[in-house]
């Protein structure tokens, strides 16, 4: 399976992650050649396409560190919820602020809700607070794991989670013979890094115990002449095979501990009245009628038949003639003599004096105000920081 890294909000995202100071603490080696976007931004995108793809209203990152995947996730539109989970407590108090809505989140406003929960916890648990999440991320998590804590991963999230959609990534140790005076592994902390072939075994095997479907992918194109090789980051996306979540008897524990929470500003939806709807859609066809001279008497009038009026598709799916009729009356349109057309000195701006009435009731009322908008705050909760460095081995190997 090929996903494109998109360009959704790169530019953006890379902004966000522009912002944040960070130290590394990886072990330094020079490295020929470069990625840009950095392979992080691009592995982060990467899920982004994923979880678009898929419409996934909620989604659980595991080992999310440095919480920079936040920038990614909140652009995908169908995202409603966003649990982060991690165990590092020191690294993700000093970066809870991270989730919290930047000016551009309010500028810019979500066409839908978004809650962020930032958690201290294992992967090897499942809290209560995320079991119906619909997907689980793990972007470049397993390789930090002993053989007995991947195995306990691999039984929460398969076994006991079970999220429609899971998405991995991971080093591909095939690529590694392209650093310069490298050996060893990537970073001080991995237990393993697995070729193409060993993590395609593990994810087969674990598709098939779990009932999932599996397919491949990758990040961090390789050069023209080493393709043989494969990307730098290797992708599984794990589909749950059965369209409902398997109801897996598991003891409900509130086994993580909330760090921070952010609720993201949303745009108001005003619904309008029936009236108000059909008015927006007379004035919009009486224009169209007021560009053709056909419809003007001697006096240059504007006059227009009733029916070829009500004849708007708009307008003929929201009312009869009869009420239509009825509508225009109430909105003191003159009428001819004969009820069949209306008549008009010119393009008319305000016709409807009793809907601009209750519009301005509503106003006073507050029911459109804007005031809601400028008074939202993050509802956001947070814990005393503590300093903390992270890890970012291709940002250091790869500089922009």
């Amino acid at each position: 399976m090929a996903i494109n890294v998109g360009v959704h909000s790169l530019q953006q995202a890379q902004f966000d992650d522009s912002t944040e100071n960070t130290e590394n603490t990886e072990k330094g080696f020079e490295v020929e050649g470069l990625f840009s976007p950095p392979l992080y931004v691009q592995r982060y995108s990467f899920i982004h396409d994923v979880l678009t793809k898929y419409q996934v209203k909620s989604v659980v990152d595991f080992g999310s560190a440095e919480c920079k995947i936040t920038s990614h996730l909140k652009h995908v539109k169908s995202v409603e919820r966003i649990a982060l989970v991690d165990q590092d407590l020191a690294l993700i108090e000093q970066r809870r602020h991270s989730i919290k809505p930047r000016l551009h989140d309010f500028v810019y406003k979500r066409q839908s809700s978004l809650f962020i929960q930032l958690f201290h916890g294992n992967a090897t648990q499942l809290d209560q607070r995320i079991k119906d999440y619909e997907a689980a991320t793990m972007v470049e998590l397993i390789e930090h794991l002993f053989p007995e804590d991947l195995e306990g991963v691999r039984n929460m999230v398969f076994g006991q989670f079970q999220p429609r959609v899971v998405v991995i990534t991971t080093p591909n140790s095939e690529y590694n013979v392209l650093f310069t005076d490298f050996s060893g592994m990537r970073h001080s902390d991995h237990k393993f890094e697995w070729t193409r072939q060993e993590f395609q075994n593990w994810c087969n095997n674990t598709a098939l115990e779990y009932d999932y479907s599996v397919e491949y992918s990758g990040i961090g194109d390789p050069p023209a002449e080493s393709q043989h090789l494969g990307h730098c980051s290797q992708a599984a996306i794990f589909l749950r095979t059965s369209q409902q979540q398997p109801v897996t008897p598991v003891e409900d524990k509130l086994v993580y501990k909330v760090v921070a929470e952010a609720v993201y500003p949303q745009r108001e939806t005003i619904q309008l009245s029936p009236d108000a709807l059909l008015q927006l859609e007379v004035e919009y066809a009486i224009r169209q009628f007021n560009c053709d001279s056909s419809y003007r008497d001697e006096d240059d009038n504007l006059v227009i038949p009733l029916n070829r009026l009500h004849g708007f598709p708009a307008i003929k799916t929201l009312c009869d003639i009869d009420s239509f009729s009825t509508f225009l009356k109430k909105c003191e349109y003159k009428f001819t003599n004969d009820n069949k057309a209306i008549v008009l000195a010119c393009e008319p701006t305000s016709r409807f004096k009793h809907l601009d009435r209750e519009d301005s009731n509503n106003k006073e009322s507050g029911q459109f105000s804007d005031a809601e908008d400028d008074d939202t705050t993050p509802n956001y909760k947070d814990i005393n920081s503590v300093t903390q460095s992270n890890e970012s081995w291709d940002t250091e190997l790869y500089p922009t």
